[in-house]
Parts: structure tokens; sequence; C-alpha cells
């Protein structure tokens, strides 16, 4: 009797190691690729009863959303970030610049822009010139 029951234990614990043993597929969250090699980014949910795993900072990006705001205190491979992944938008302050000329600087641009409304002139001309004797040759 009493190796039917050491037999039987043995049985069960052996059971729950291959259980333990049973090798999870690891999918993104995101676009459910299996990932084969060490996943991007893996959180800790449920007190560790379940993981959540993201291939690349692609499909992380919208982690923040996804978990429901901040995610860092449940994640599980923080030495591979320096800091927190989530990245930040900084608001860049636009300074309009007074554009002023000198009267020189002026006169240069004026002449530049004769020069282009004399040089498209003369292609309008040329145009027209060369459009006349395709209709005079018919």
């Amino acid at each position: 009797m009493k190796n039917e029951n050491e037999n039987k234990n043995k049985n069960k614990n052996e059971n729950e190691n291959e259980i333990e043993i049973e090798i999870k597929e690891i999918k993104c969250f995101e676009c459910k690729k299996i990932i084969e090699e060490k996943p991007w980014i893996i959180l800790s949910c449920d007190n560790g009863n379940f993981h959540i795993y993201g291939c690349s900072y692609h499909c992380s990006k919208d982690l923040g959303q996804f978990m429901g705001g901040s995610y860092w205190d449940k994640v599980v491979n923080k030495e591979d970030f320096l800091k927190d992944p989530i990245p930040y938008q900084f608001e860049k302050e636009l300074k309009k610049k007074e554009i002023c000329f000198n009267d020189y600087e002026i006169n240069q641009i004026k002449e530049e822009i004769e020069e282009e409304e004399e040089r498209i002139q003369r292609y309008e001309e040329e145009y027209e010139y060369s459009s006349d004797d395709i209709f005079d040759e018919d």
C-alpha cells in the first residue's frame, strides 16, 4: 500500500514537473507574431500569474493605452532599458524671427525676380514661336 501511494505521489510530481517544463509559445500582444528569441519587453501582470510580451518598439509603443496607463512597475526586463521605455514628446518652442532686409538685399531680391520674369517671358515667346511653325507647316 505504501509503495502504491509513493508511486502515485511520484507520478503526480512527475506530471507537475512536465507541466512546468512544457514550453509555451510566446506571442506579441500586438501583432500576435510568435517570438522565438528574447522579447523586446516583458510585463508581469496579475501578481506574476501571466505575462504580456512585445516583440518590438513598434508593437509596444502604445502599450500604455493597452495597459491603461503607466506600466514601468510591471516591466520584467528593466535591464534592457536605460530608462522608462515610454518615449516623450517635447513641445518645441518655435521662435518667430523677424524678417528684415536692408536696402541692398531688397534690391537684390527684386533683381532676381525681374530676371526670372524675363526668363519666363523669353521661354513663352519661344514656345509660341515654335508652335506657330508647327501649325504653319500643315
